[in-house]
């Protein structure tokens, strides 16, 4: 190599005949994949040198674009200008507007950012220009969602998408495809935003998704904030003096709430390894009389597990309809696959077992599970 070539050359010199990157484009969480020999890699995203990039666009009066975390951060002191969770209005006529420069963008639009960046991403680790890849739906999207996935991806730049089903990819990354036909895996898919479940069996050398059932008005965002409102907010209110109006309703505490959810989220993470944690906010508000006051609160796996059980409950109900619509029942579930990062707490592990009488698996990161199965896929598409 000469210091003359250009770098179109260099970005030309990663050769594949199969399409090898998978991408799970997610509400909340967005993550890229490449497989690798008989593996897979997440690769870690160029802002944040985390595995994902979360969904959210944040435009400041100038018209600087922010994504990721720092739109986030952004956006909880001026949530006018930035928008999160997208995914949910794909496919609708549904324009977001940034109040400070009026500019308008669809769903479509905000999601190619974020795929921008996967691209970046790829650009940067592998010197790749990359021009294909396989990108997850839920089961659940219609035709003019995955139209406008199908937009996003070429408004970002991608040349050839193959979309997949999440539930699809998810039995993949655990080997479904060298499975028994006669196995029956249900794929239970707790989000941060919204649940889903599917029926999926093997017919020939083909996974098929047989049923689905999703409900997205049940994410892991709800029990968040009841963790907020049930124990965080009472607990400032008895602390601390002079804060008897702290509600989210009263937009005095957007910032204090959005400390508390952060905290709540942390909190449901700890708990999974943890019977208590301690949520620690220095400085978190300033009280009536001009003083500083801290958060402290000792949360534990008890109290997560009893705010948790109305929403594992309806989980239950939606597994056990997804079977009884293809003419299922428990006993006839071989195994169940964990995705979501809902899913990593101990309450939700026991509970499924005590209804399925199986152990739920969750040997791959339920985070990263989709991903990795999009770039399993991915390592026996070819391209073109």
């Amino acid at each position: 190599m000469t210091i003359l070539q250009s770098i179109e050359e260099v970005l030309i010199m990663e050769f594949s005949e199969t399409i090898d990157y998978g991408i799970h484009l997610g509400i909340t969480k967005n993550f890229i994949a490449k497989a690798e020999g008989n593996g897979t890699v997440v690769i870690p995203n160029i802002l944040n040198n985390k595995n994902f990039i979360s969904s959210a666009v944040y435009i400041n009066m100038n018209g600087k674009k922010f994504i990721g975390d720092k739109a986030l951060n952004k956006m909880a002191a001026d949530p006018r200008n930035g928008f999160s969770e997208f995914k949910l209005k794909m496919g609708s006529d549904y324009v977001y507007e940034f109040e400070a420069t009026g500019i308008k963008m669809t769903p479509a639009e905000l999601s190619s950012e974020i795929l921008k960046n996967l691209r970046l991403t790829v650009r940067q680790k592998y010197q790749k220009d990359l021009r294909a890849a396989v990108i997850t739906v839920p089961s659940d999207f219609n035709i003019s969602q995955t139209k406008a996935t199908n937009e996003a991806a070429k408004l970002a730049g991608f040349e050839e998408v193959v979309l997949l089903q999440e539930p699809v990819a998810a039995a993949m990354a655990y080997g479904f495809d060298t499975s028994d036909e006669n196995e029956t895996w249900l794929i239970y898919d707790f989000g941060e935003s919204t649940f889903d479940v599917s029926v999926v069996k093997k017919y020939g050398d083909d996974i098929m998704n047989i049923n689905s059932v999703a409900d997205g008005y049940l994410g892991g965002k709800l029990i968040d904030w009841d963790i907020v409102d049930k124990i965080f907010a009472p607990a400032v209110i008895n602390d601390i003096a002079g804060m008897n109006d702290f509600n989210r309703r009263n937009v005095s505490y957007l910032k204090q709430f959005a400390k508390l959810k952060k905290a709540a989220e942390n909190a449901k993470i700890e708990l999974s390894n943890e019977k208590l944690t301690e949520i620690e906010i220095e400085n978190f508000t300033i009280t009536p009389d001009g003083e500083f006051h801290d958060f402290e609160y000792g949360m534990t796996r008890k109290e997560l597990d009893e705010i948790m059980k109305t929403y594992v409950d309806r989980t239950i109900t939606h597994c056990k309809k997804a079977l009884d619509e293809v003419g299922l029942t428990s006993g006839d579930v071989t195994r169940i696959i964990l995705a979501g990062s809902s899913t990593l707490s101990p309450y939700i592990h026991e509970r499924l077992k005590e209804e399925f009488n199986i152990t739920p698996d969750y040997s791959i990161d339920p985070q990263t599970v989709i991903v990795r199965g999009a770039a399993v896929f991915a390592g026996q598409k070819r391209c073109g």
